[in-house]
């Protein structure tokens, strides 16, 4: 009885090694990946929220030509009706920032770029 004691408390203290050993870091920066729609100069979602560092891939698709315009990060792309156009970046610095329609200036959305902790 003693030894299946003994193998079981063995057993636990190397399952939770190799927890805490592989466990992924909450605050290591992840790819996301968001699909936007722009219909009647509204975009949905309205607000892309992402973790400072994050690498972010946006796919884009319109109901009109225009150049979209993302503060911040400062990056433009072209975007064709009805083509989905992508651009990826990365996510810094912190803040929220507007996601604009560069030719009109109108905001459509913001992009939130949350500060990692510790930073």
């Amino acid at each position: 009885m003693s030894r299946r004691i003994t193998l079981l408390v063995l057993a636990l203290l190397v399952l939770g090694g190799l927890f805490l050993t592989l466990r992924p870091d909450p605050q290591a920066a992840r790819d996301q990946s968001f699909d936007l729609n722009i219909t009647g100069g509204k975009l949905t979602p309205s607000q892309i929220t992402v973790g400072e560092g994050d690498r972010v891939t946006l796919r884009i698709t319109a109901d009109k030509d225009m150049e979209l315009h993302l503060h911040g990060v400062d990056r433009e792309i072209e975007v064709e009706s009805g083509e989905t156009q992508e651009i990826t970046f990365e996510a810094t610095p912190s803040g929220g920032f507007p996601i604009e329609d560069h030719g009109t200036e109108a905001q459509l959305g913001r992009l939130v770029i949350q500060p990692r902790e510790g930073s």
